[in-house]
């Protein structure tokens, strides 16, 4: 609450982002501490107006859509090119104007 407060009086934009995966969490339980966390940022979010990056519910709607947890993660607790992808895409939804290549495809030449 503080780092949100003094970074508002300063003018900062601030996005907070709920954490990623970690693949021992129980992300079906509302009560494991990893959907905790998020839903304390979520809370921050809402309580002091400012913007929001919900990695957490984009793995889990990609979960939700048949993709394994395993080919989001390169470790038990960090993602793969694959889960930074969805963390980007949620990113970027706060940067209207900014446009973001795809990773896997080589560049077009003017």
């Amino acid at each position: 609450t503080e780092m949100i407060t003094k970074a508002k009086a300063a003018g900062i934009k601030v996005i907070l982002l709920t954490p990623s995966p970690d693949k021992s969490a129980k992300l079906d339980d509302p009560n494991d501490p990893l959907n905790q966390h998020a839903e304390q940022i979520r809370r921050l979010a809402a309580e002091h107006g400012v913007a929001l990056s919900d990695s957490l519910a984009a793995f889990k709607k990609s979960l939700n859509a048949g993709v394994k947890l395993d080919t989001l993660m390169s470790q038990i607790n960090h993602p793969n090119r694959n889960g930074h992808d969805l963390i980007v895409g949620e990113l970027v939804r706060w940067f209207p104007k900014c446009v973001v290549a795809p990773i896997n495809q080589p560049k077009q030449n003017p």
